[in-house]
């Protein structure tokens, strides 16, 4: 009877195996689910005294998403969206237009983000630590092309392999964005131009 039990056990054995190896590839592949931002616009900027006073045209007509994340983690929405938001708390005067159509009366600066680098690394056991990064650069020029402003920035989340994809996701795009609002306020370029007018 002994040697049955075992026998039956050992059978057993490989399934159970390989049936918690497919669970374990699930979870840490993401099982073919697809993880969206919030579709709430990201408002949370710290007060600031007054409006960087300058017309400025947002340019969206640069990448803002990486094919290969694309399917897995669609961001391009997510920035477009908080892209115009942000350029709205940060500057006095916004219009959403590409530069080829933006008048130069109208416009005295021309703003357009590109994402530069996605990732999203998963650990090989759930405790440790999974982390998102975006990288977004941003170029300000005037209407006529020449260069006022360049910079790339980063924002990121930390978690675990058990963490919400969805909010880690969030969470990055909400650092990114302030890490951009504080670069935009505080550069010194872009306030020398607002000083000097166009």
């Amino acid at each position: 009877m002994m040697r049955r039990q075992r026998t039956a056990f050992a059978r057993r054995g490989p399934l159970l195996g390989l049936a918690s190896l497919l669970i374990v590839v699930g979870l840490f592949s993401g099982g073919g689910c697809t993880y969206r931002p919030p579709s709430e616009t990201f408002s949370k900027y710290p007060p600031r005294e007054k409006k960087l006073d300058l017309k400025v045209a947002l340019d969206l007509s640069r990448p803002l998403s990486l094919p290969k994340w694309e399917s897995y983690m669609p961001v391009k929405d997510a920035l477009e969206r908080n892209s115009l938001a942000l350029a709205r708390h940060v500057f006095g005067d916004v219009s959403q237009a590409a530069p080829s159509s933006a008048e130069p009366a109208a416009a005295e600066a021309v703003l357009s983000p590109q994402l530069l680098y996605f990732v999203r690394t998963t650990p090989a056991s759930g405790p440790a630590e999974s982390i998102i990064a975006i990288k977004v650069e941003w170029v300000l020029r005037r209407p006529d092309g020449q260069l006022i402003w360049v910079q790339t920035v980063g924002g990121e989340s930390r978690g675990t392999g058990f963490s919400d994809p969805t909010e880690m996701l969030g969470a990055a795009l909400e650092d990114l964005f302030l890490r951009s609002e504080q670069a935009m306020v505080e550069t010194p370029v872009i306030r020398q131009v607002v000083r000097r007018g166009p």
